[in-house]
């Protein structure tokens, strides 16, 4: 396990996939993942449309983490946004 892990770690800058969207001039950058990432665009172009700029940054792998990638549009960016799809604490019934 641990050298099939070394193994990915060492070869993450050809598995990390990612999709920038207006990230060029982004002051705040959205970033998300899986079908949240539909939402995001959405609301990046709308309000691209009203003149903020917002750009999205769209994680097509979760591991290994695009860490070096995010710190550098951190950098960049006044602010960070990463939505989530949560429905908090299920109250199920049976």
């Amino acid at each position: 396990m641990i050298r099939i892990n070394n193994k990915i770690l060492k070869h993450r800058q050809s598995i990390i996939q990612t999709e920038a969207f207006s990230l060029d001039d982004a002051e705040v950058v959205v970033i998300a993942y899986g079908f949240t990432a539909r939402s995001a665009l959405f609301a990046v172009e709308r309000l691209r449309k009203q003149g903020k700029k917002v750009g999205l940054l769209r994680l097509k792998t979760i591991w290994p983490f695009a860490e070096q990638l995010i710190r550098g549009v951190g950098k960049k960016a006044r602010k960070i946004f990463v939505p989530e799809m949560n429905r908090g604490k299920s109250q199920v019934r049976y």
